[in-house]
């Protein structure tokens, strides 16, 4: 399964958090997947990056190892 990683820009009114990731993470959620959203209050649509990335790093550590577990 595939674990998601989405940043949120509260301000962002070309791709609305509503109509977009909300949707995606009650649905994945609701299947028992793990997703990670990360809110940038304020921001906009740009800049798509994070000035610490550590969170995304830590999720995307937790799911590999995760995932590694499951394959044996």
């Amino acid at each position: 399964m595939c674990s998601p990683r989405k940043c949120w820009a509260s301000a962002d009114p070309i791709v609305p958090h509503e109509e977009n990731a909300a949707i995606v993470k009650e649905r994945y959620e609701k299947m028992g997947g793990p997703i990670l959203v990360i809110l940038k209050p304020g921001a906009g649509h740009h800049p798509h990056d994070l000035e610490d990335p550590t969170l995304i790093l830590d999720f995307i550590r937790k799911q590999t190892k995760t995932l590694s577990a499951t394959d044996t």
